[in-house]
């Protein structure tokens, strides 16, 4: 009744619970924890096919995707490219400033921390061409030689000071002093 021998039409694995079947109608499904899935993405239909890509075609698409990522603006880039884009920058930074690979290199793990200090991600905040895909300037970057760190100044004018909103102290006659001649 039971025996040691495998049946042809189910294979399990001890250690990782799975179990390959195999149908009569050529349709392969693993159950993985009491749960089938299927290699189609449609179980319901009939015609059971799957697309083959040449894969001319699949680069082609890959190719595109990424022309498409990098033509979008700073803030909807993502965080890796934001860095590989401010470390060029930095390097030609570098080269027009005339700074040391030591300063070069400072400026490289800056921008780094900022970005992921989530710093650095509206577009007022670095002026990027979107056609080239390079940044052309960081507006705020300031270095202290003093300290050889670099920061970002913030130049927003539109702040406006909160002492400015508060409603302004009323004097009284009592308070103040008679000056009398």
């Amino acid at each position: 009744m039971f025996s040691n021998i495998p049946d042809n039409h189910t294979k399990t694995t001890q250690n990782s619970k799975q179990t390959i079947s195999k149908d009569d109608d050529t349709t392969n499904s693993i159950q993985i924890g009491g749960n089938y899935y299927s290699m189609y993405t449609n179980d319901d239909s009939l015609n059971k096919t799957h697309t083959v890509m040449d894969p001319s075609e699949f680069d082609k698409l890959l190719n595109g995707e990424k022309n498409t990522d990098h033509k979008e603006n700073w803030n909807k880039l993502d965080s890796s490219i934001k860095i590989k884009k401010l470390q060029e920058y930095a390097d030609d930074y570098g080269k027009t400033n005339s700074l040391l690979l030591d300063d070069i290199g400072i400026l490289k793990n800056f921008f780094k921390s900022a970005i992921r200090n989530n710093k650095l991600k509206k577009n007022k905040e670095v002026i990027y061409d979107i056609n080239t895909g390079i940044v052309m300037d960081v507006p705020g970057l300031f270095y202290s030689k003093l300290h050889k760190k670099y920061t970002i100044k913030n130049l927003d004018t539109k702040h406006v000071s909160t002492m400015k909103t508060y409603t302004p102290k009323r004097s009284s006659k009592k308070n103040k002093t008679k000056i009398t001649e």
